[in-house]
């Protein structure tokens, strides 16, 4: 089980991530596992964000300024990512004249230690 100690943060910072919840940054429900799964034992990690930052994660739209990557890039897509919409990857990749796009059935977190990784994904797939 997962307990989220509040009592240790910064005066300006919020949750990093939790489960639904709108107090935090990343509040979908699979942000508990997945951050959980990625930090390593012994990690002095905090799970906090500057709270200013949180103002403008809303806008934040990388797609505008995606025809400015004049390098290739790979842009590796989760079909039932909860974090960031499919919809917007697709349209940032769209807007990279040097985009190439992968796309794979899995969440945001799962090439990180799930599924994804489990079938032996590579940057060659």
């Amino acid at each position: 089980m997962v307990t989220l100690n509040l009592t240790h943060m910064e005066p300006n910072a919020l949750l990093g991530f939790t489960g639904p919840s709108p107090l935090a940054a990343i509040a979908t429900p699979d942000a508990v596992p997945g951050f959980v799964n990625i930090d390593p034992a012994g990690s002095t990690w905090r799970n906090e964000v500057c709270a200013p930052h949180c103002t403008s994660v809303g806008s934040y739209r990388p797609s505008t300024s995606a025809a400015q990557i004049l390098c290739p890039i790979l842009y590796t897509i989760g079909e039932q990512d909860l974090v960031t919409p499919v919809r917007f990857a697709h349209d940032a990749a769209l807007r990279a004249p040097y985009a190439e796009v992968k796309t794979y059935a899995c969440g945001h977190f799962d090439g990180l230690y799930g599924s994804a990784v489990g079938k032996g994904r590579s940057r060659s797939d």
